[in-house]
Parts: structure tokens; C-alpha cells; sequence
């Protein structure tokens, strides 16, 4: 329990250290409603193993976009799997 704890805290401070917010994303909502946007965020899941990288938690997981740069060609490093709630709390922080 103490590994994920530690891995979870350095995973939030690697979140908003990384994460760009200052560069707006033109019709961002509909880029998620895309097939090709399902078929990263699905492959993003298996890659981390389908669980919240910050909790371990594996139901409501949702896969946040570090930065903006790599719309329609991310990879993994670009991407991270939270849970909903650690999802909002970056959000909520940033």
C-alpha cells in the first residue's frame, strides 16, 4: 500500500509540473467524441494496465491528456489514466 501511495504522489506532482493548460484546443469535445479518439483511449487503457495511476482504482477511469500538442498523433507518454475523481482533481488544481 505504501508503494502505490508514494507512486501515486509522484504521479500527481509529474501531472501538474507536465500538464500545459495555456493552449486552447479548437472544438476539443467533438475531438473526443471521435472514433479515432476511442481507439487511442482504449489502447491507452490496456497499455497502463486499466487502472487509475494515482489510486490503483480500476472502474470510472478516464485518460487525460498531459498537454495539447499531439492531438491526433498522441503516444503514451502524452497520456495518463485517472480515475474520475483524480481526473477532476487535476483539473481542479491546475
Amino acid at each position: 500500500y505504501g508503494f502505490e501511495l508514494i507512486m501515486g504522489i509522484i504521479t500527481i506532482g509529474l501531472v501538474l509540473i507536465f500538464t500545459k493548460r495555456d493552449k486552447k484546443v479548437p472544438d476539443y469535445k467533438a475531438y473526443l467524441n471521435s472514433n479515432h479518439w476511442k481507439r487511442v483511449r482504449k489502447r491507452t487503457l490496456k497499455h497502463y494496465g486499466y487502472k487509475c495511476m494515482i489510486c490503483g482504482k480500476t472502474n470510472n477511469l478516464q485518460v487525460h491528456h498531459n498537454n495539447y500538442k499531439c492531438l491526433n498523433h498522441e503516444h503514451y507518454k502524452d497520456l495518463i489514466v485517472l480515475c474520475a475523481y483524480h481526473h477532476k482533481m487535476i483539473h481542479n488544481k491546475l
